[in-house]
């Protein structure tokens, strides 16, 4: 059974390498992205296919197995992973408020009173040639939004 969850393992290892060089190929991860993930779906491959190789660390960290050490492993990789997918959705959130409040200023920037956009709030004129509450100028929007992606936080 221990020789069949090796072997399972060791496909999953591979196969996953395979697909973070996929993913790099086309542009989706750059190079600390496919270095990051290639160490991680590597040392998984080795803790599966050689586990009494460690047994000296394990013993050291008072850790029974490579199966315990993986789970304890994975716990905080996973902890890492949120906290990354966190921090990049809350990013996202900012610069959708950003590029809202620029919109709200652009059209309505002639008109006299304020806008309440998220928890700020953007005070100007619209100009005349307005479109109307809720409308959102799509050319305006994706010139926006290319200009914002380009700059880094």
């Amino acid at each position: 059974m221990a020789i069949f969850l090796q072997i399972i393992g060791a496909f999953f290892s591979a196969f996953m390498l395979y697909i973070c060089f996929t993913h790099y190929k086309r542009g989706e991860f750059k190079l600390g992205d496919i270095f990051l993930w290639g160490i991680l779906w590597v040392v998984l491959l080795l803790l599966v296919l050689f586990p009494n190789r460690y047994e000296l660390l394990f013993g050291a960290l008072k850790i029974q197995g490579a199966l315990q050490f993986i789970m304890i492993v994975s716990i905080g990789v996973l902890y890492t992973i949120s906290f990354f997918s966190y921090t990049r959705s809350r990013r996202n959130e900012l610069r959708l408020q950003r590029l809202i409040s620029k919109l709200a200023v652009e059209e309505y920037g002639g008109k006299a009173g304020k806008i309440s956009v998220g928890s700020k709030e953007v005070s100007g004129n619209a100009s005349e040639g307005s479109k109307g509450k809720g409308s959102v100028d799509s050319g305006a929007a994706r010139e926006v939004a290319d200009n914002d992606s380009g700059s880094r936080e």
